[in-house]
């Protein structure tokens, strides 16, 4: 059988991204990690900080530190003490690094128009919103093996048994009179 969505697509999409900015970071003889935390910080300007980009664009920790070093060398970004909290570093996106956001900018909006090509505008709406509804699941706060407080009207338990001593409990609230 085969499965509704092809987890392949993630692969291949980011793989495509990134030979397409490939180009831009020859250009300005960058590496790939930091025209992603450029691109990042100037699209997202909420986040500031390095843990951000670790935690938000999935870069791992060592990258993040020695292409931020290397950025604030080149004069793409600066880092400074934070105005909130003295302990904490903020990162700026400088004005040099405006051709590079510019320029990225436009590749990514090549990257999207090639990916929803063909897709009628109300399929592509739908899409986007089935986007959005996923990632605000997310935003719900996901945890996995640990407990959260939930309203819960119905509950299901199974209990599976040697020789076929199976039971299934369903409870739910009762709304009557």
């Amino acid at each position: 059988m085969k499965s509704l969505f092809n987890i392949g697509i993630l692969y291949k999409s980011m793989r495509l991204y990134n030979e397409m900015m490939k180009p831009l970071a020859k250009k300005y003889d960058c590496s790939s990690t930091m025209i992603d935390m450029l691109l990042f910080l100037g699209n997202n300007p909420e986040y500031k900080f390095a843990k951000d980009i670790v935690e938000v664009r999935g870069i791992k920790a060592n990258l993040v530190s020695m292409n931020l070093e290397k950025l604030v060398d080149r004069g793409f970004v600066r880092v400074f003490a934070s105005r909130k909290d003295r302990r904490q570093k903020e990162i700026e996106v400088t004005s040099k690094a405006e051709p590079i956001l510019q320029e990225g900018r436009l590749i990514q909006k090549q990257y999207f128009n090639w990916l929803l090509e063909g897709i009628d505008p109300e399929e592509k709406k739908a899409f986007l919103n089935v986007l959005k509804q996923i990632a605000d699941h997310f935003d719900q706060g996901v945890t996995f093996n640990k407990a959260q407080k939930r309203t819960v009207r119905t509950a299901l338990s199974n209990a599976f048994g040697f020789g076929g001593h199976n039971a299934t409990v369903i409870v739910k609230k009762y709304e009557g009179d």
